[in-house]
């Protein structure tokens, strides 16, 4: 009966242990999910930088400058430079957010290793409570 309860201790530790490490790597894994979503923006809606931000309205300027191109597609053109324009404070607040997001949690691929680190404690966790479990399965408790 003692060793029972001793082991139902140790199982509830691991427990408490496996729940510590998963509250551990969730912030990882939403870094990673922003990092990853942030990453991802073309110039398809907003640009990934100031710097192609300002590429992609000079190259359209300078279309409309040096293109013989019909009226209408030119003003279809500046009305596209008008809502680029208009995403720059976006663009500028999405960049400092990415900055902001990789300096407070560090690169990428560091937080990669820090959760697959984590992740094999916890297998390590997982295979010392299932040995817990088989020893209170054999004394007939759980």
């Amino acid at each position: 009966m003692e060793q029972g309860r001793s082991l139902t201790n140790e199982n509830d530790q691991y427990r408490s242990m496996f729940d510590e490490k998963r509250k551990e790597i969730e912030p990882l894994h939403q870094a990673l999910g922003k990092l990853r979503n942030t990453n991802s923006y073309a110039c398809v809606g907003i640009c990934s930088s100031e710097e192609e931000l300002s590429d992609v309205i000079y190259i359209l300027q300078y279309g409309i400058q040096h293109k013989s191109i019909p009226l209408t597609e030119e003003k279809q053109i500046l009305r596209e430079i008008k809502q680029l324009k208009g995403t720059r404070d976006k663009v500028i607040a999405n960049a400092a957010m990415r900055a902001k997001i990789q300096d407070s949690m560090g690169q990428k691929e560091a937080i990669q290793d820090q959760v697959k680190l984590m992740d094999s404690d916890l297998d390590g966790v997982r295979k010392e409570q299932q040995a817990v479990w088989e020893d209170l399965i054999n004394l007939g408790i759980k």
